[in-house]
């Protein structure tokens, strides 16, 4: 049993991770802004002095386009990775952006940040700190997200979105068709718990992605034949937009019988249809 601090726990990831490991027997300490703000270095010090924790998961972030959300995110990080020598393992949950999102991101293996200088402070912010866990650390992981979906993901994200509108009876719709890595939240704890469970790391960085890649109106076929709707498909720009995906081929050398995407969207939509 371990005692896992999960940093964002109000954020999408952070409800997920918490709402799982709450019906194991680790012990869970879910920590919202409200509770532990992150960017107060002495805030941390003094929950660190005062709480033991083995495992971090760190999903707090800013994406918001800012100076301050650049600072934000890196003295977050920075203040976890302070007290390195206090947990055995932390997880940070880096991003696709770390690769430049406003570019053509089609298969990028973990090494191409380092030739990747991202032109927003979301990215750059990620890319820096992807950096530091390669260069400087030998437990913390990043696990790097382009799109990940669950039950609990914003109503804005595409494929909640397109599960909503289903039920609403809309059409889906997509601002520009594009291959996009989607990874399902279910098959993101199971890496979590494999490489808690490790003894040594050969990677401290891994894409999170599958290896066939899929486009958004692809996906919207698999829903409406999931859903069995009549509903239509909206692609408001023609062509195809850059590309945002990863390689898969480190996280396949681990190995893991994973869920996958049409299996994660089935279960999103059963779950949907029992809310």
């Amino acid at each position: 049993m371990a005692t896992i601090l999960i940093t964002g726990a109000n954020g999408f990831l952070g409800r997920e991770f918490t709402e799982y490991f709450s019906q194991t027997p680790h012990d869970v300490i879910a920590a919202p802004r409200q509770i532990l703000d992150l960017t107060d270095s002495e805030q941390v010090d003094a929950f660190f002095a005062s709480r033991a924790v083995d495992i971090v998961l760190h999903t707090a972030a800013r994406p918001d386009e800012s100076f301050d959300s650049l600072r934000a995110n890196l003295s977050m990080f920075h203040n976890l990775k302070k007290h390195a020598a206090d947990y055995k393992l932390m997880f940070s949950f880096g991003s696709g952006a770390e690769f430049d999102r406003y570019s053509n991101v089609n298969q990028a293996a973990e090494e191409d940040i380092y030739t990747s200088i991202p032109t927003d402070y979301y990215g750059l912010a990620n890319n820096l700190i992807a950096r530091e866990i390669i260069l400087h650390n030998n437990n913390i992981i990043n696990l790097r997200l382009f799109g990940c979906f669950g039950i609990m993901e914003k109503n804005t994200r595409f494929i909640k979105n397109s599960v909503n509108r289903i039920k609403e009876g809309l059409p889906i719709f997509i601002s520009q068709d594009r291959l996009m890595d989607f990874f399902y939240i279910g098959d993101l704890i199971r890496v979590v718990e494999h490489l808690m469970s490790r003894r040594t790391l050969q990677h401290v960085d891994y894409n999170m992605c599958y290896q066939d890649k899929t486009n958004l109106t692809e996906i919207a076929k698999e829903l409406k034949s999931l859903t069995g709707t009549l509903t239509g498909i909206i692609v408001e720009k023609p062509g195809l937009a850059y590309a945002y995906t990863g390689s898969s081929t480190r996280l396949e050398e681990l190995g893991l019988d994973l869920i996958g995407l049409q299996g994660g969207i089935r279960q999103v939509v059963e779950k949907e249809q029992n809310v």
